[in-house]
Formats: C-alpha cells, structure tokens, sequence
C-alpha cells in the first residue's frame, strides 16, 4: 500500500503544469528553441522568456554578459530574439563597471523607459548587467520603476549559477518537463527560505530509466544525472553536509519523506557559510525544508490544486508528456537529489 500511495504522489508531482507563483519567481518555459531555431533553447533566454511571462508590462529584456572566450559584452539573450548578439553600447557597459543603474526615457513614438541594472549570481556576483523596458505614461515614478527592476533583477539572479551557466541548455535532458508541480514546490520553498542559495530536487521518471536525475531547481541544469553522495543519501536514507573547499558555502543533502512514511526524493540544499558556524543547524534547516516539501508532496494526491496564499490552482494535465515521477524498487519511491 505505501509503494502504490508513494507512485501516485510521485507521478502527480510532476505530471501537473507548473503554475506562475505570485512569490515573484520567474518559472522555465518548456519545450521551446533557441533564435536559430536550431539546438536547445538555452538557459539565458529560458530565463528572459521565463520574466517576460511572469511580468507580461515588460516591452522588452535584454541580458547583456560577456560568454566565455569572447572579448566583449553582447546581448546573450532577449524578449525579442533578433537581438541577441547584438554588442553591448558603452552605457550598458558603465552599468557593468560602475554598478549604478541607468535610466533612459524614450519620449518619441512609442513613450517607454529603459531601466538598466548589474546582473549577479547567486553568490552575488556580478556577470553581466539586465535592461528592462516599460511603458512610460507621462507623469510614471522614475523611482518607483527603479525599484521594480531590481525586484525583477533580484528574481533572476536567484536563477543563476554563473556566467557559464548562460549559455547552458535550459534542459540538459529533454524528456524530462520543466513546468511541474516539483518545480512549483522548489520554487515556492527558496520564497519562503530566503537565505537559501541553490535548491534542487532529484527523482526518477518513467522516461528516463532508473537514475536520478535533477527534475527541479533554481539553477536549471534539469537532466543532470546524480552523483555518488546523491546516490548514498537516496539507498541509506541519511543526510549529509559538509562545507565547500574554499569554506564559503555549505551543501547539505536529504531525504524527502512523504506523510506516509515513504522516501519520495531527496533535496539538495545550499546555504552561505563562514569558518566556525553552527553545521549542525544548517544541517537541521535543510531538514525542516525536506520535510516541508515532503508534506505537501503527500498532501496533493488528494488536494488537486494548491490551495494556499501566493498561488493559484494549476489546471488539469492533458498528458503525461516530460515525464511524471515514478517510484524506484521496493516500498520507498526513487526520487532524490
């Protein structure tokens, strides 16, 4: 009875769409090809796309970086994809080096505004700058659309890794959908833990064999295969912790149980960290996100929407198309990170 209770939790886990939470987290779209319309849509414009969707006022979005083994910033990804690679003016490249935003009122034509700030990563720091584009009735708060772009800046510096990280695939495994109620439920977790730098969750699915492969998290990478400490958390059933080489972040690791008992997945959890703090409450936070998840996983074999302040219900799958979550052998459920 726990095997079949685990495989429906898991299955409706990611067989629903994932809703747009109003917690102001940009959500990657699914399915979707890069400018060339050739190759995989890559994360940087998943990324734009994902913020235009979440905040449809925008005219435009352009994410200007500088890719590895190029001289120069470019428009790496864009609203409206002819853009991209377009060189960087030398006002966005002040942005970058100054840090200050800047702010450009278009009064002929079309009346919008510019709004142009430092781009980070999620250790804060920068690799690039992000130019917003509004609508400009006379008399808009300049103040007021400053503080709104770096609300937008700060939602998608959450998601991002590095500078590397831009040019990645948005899906490093295709079968596998990135618009699921696991991503809904990593999502609304890193807004209600915002000390929490990376957030990813891995299970299996019935279309991609017995691994484990990431299925949802802020940093994209979905499809990434486990490692061997992902693997030793999910057939052990312990948690593990420790701090990165250079003592700066600390990674913790475990398992995801449902209400019934069984394990559905594991969490990887990153937190800032300095030499002498407290592990063990670090260790014991990541728990509680966990167990968090857990509940709520549990919870929607019954609850078909997400009834809960800052979202709204997602409406019903057509299919199962990207893969739903399966349990592994046994009575626990492979899904982990």
């Amino acid at each position: 009875m726990k095997s079949m209770k685990t495989a429906l939790a898991l299955a409706i886990l990611a067989a629903f769409p994932m809703v747009q939470a109003q917690t102001g987290a940009p959500q990657t779209p699914a399915s979707q090809q890069a400018g060339s319309q050739s190759g995989p849509l890559r994360y940087a414009q998943s990324l734009v796309e994902s913020t235009a969707a979440l905040h449809p006022e925008l005219l435009e979005i352009d994410l200007h970086a500088t890719p590895s083994g190029a001289a120069q910033s470019v428009i790496v990804a864009a609203k409206s994809r002819a853009r991209v690679g377009r060189p960087s003016d030398a006002d966005d490249v002040a942005v970058l080096k100054t840090g200050q935003p800047r702010i450009e009122i278009n009064r002929r034509g079309d009346e919008n505004v510019e709004v142009e700030l430092p781009l980070f990563d999620i250790f804060k720091q920068v690799i690039g700058t992000v130019e917003f584009t509004f609508p400009y009735p006379p008399g808009t708060d300049q103040e007021a659309l400053v503080k709104k772009a770096a609300q937008y800046r700060d939602e998608m510096s959450r998601r991002i890794l590095d500078v590397a990280s831009l040019s990645d695939p948005a899906q490093l495994d295709p079968r596998i959908a990135t618009r699921s109620y696991a991503q809904l439920l990593v999502d609304e977790a890193l807004h209600a833990h915002p000390e929490v730098e990376v957030l990813a969750l891995h299970a299996r699915t019935p279309k991609t064999g017995d691994g484990y492969p990431i299925v949802a998290s802020n940093i994209g990478r979905i499809g990434k295969p486990a490692d061997e400490g992902d693997l030793t958390v999910i057939s052990s059933g312990k948690p593990q912790g420790q701090a990165d080489a250079r003592g700066a972040r600390f990674e913790a690791k475990v398992p995801v149980i449902d209400e019934s008992g069984a394990t559905v997945g594991a969490v990887a959890v990153v937190f800032p960290y300095r030499a002498g703090e407290d592990v063990d409450s670090l260790q014991r936070r990541a728990g509680q996100i966990a167990a968090e998840l857990g509940q709520r996983i549990a919870r929607r074999r019954c609850d078909r929407g997400i009834q809960q302040a800052g979202t709204r219900q997602p409406a019903e799958p057509a299919d199962d198309q990207g893969g739903r979550l399966r349990p592994g052998p046994g009575a626990d459920a492979g899904g982990v990170f």
